[in-house]
């Protein structure tokens, strides 16, 4: 199924939106297919991203420390957030990502 900007609906930047009332078999099934992948890709990501946070950085070699803020849309259509991240490089040169958040606010917290 194509969008109609004509790329492929399941990696289409567009919102989900079949554009046909639902008149079309099959359809609002492509729509419930693409939010269990959603939803089934947010759980993974968010599986991953415990993962970074609870690792044991003990055995890493730590040479340079950079910590930093980065700005991205987190959403499709929403403002630039800062995300803080933490990265270093061990004595053997390889570049270890430590740990990211979300940081918006100047506080001690963050």
């Amino acid at each position: 199924m194509r969008c109609s900007t004509g790329c492929h609906r399941d990696v289409c930047p567009r919102p989900v939106d079949p554009g046909c009332g639902g008149r079309v078999p099959g359809c609002e099934r492509g729509v419930a297919d693409l939010q269990e992948r959603g939803q089934r890709d947010h759980r993974r990501l968010w599986e991953d991203y415990q993962a970074l946070i609870a690792r044991d950085l003990s055995e890493i070699s730590l040479e340079y420390l950079f910590v930093d803020a980065v700005f991205e849309a987190l959403r499709r259509h929403g403002a630039k957030e800062a995300l803080l991240v933490a990265w270093c490089i061990d004595s053997d040169g390889r570049k270890h990502l430590l740990h990211l958040a979300v940081g918006n606010k100047e506080s001690e917290a963050c």
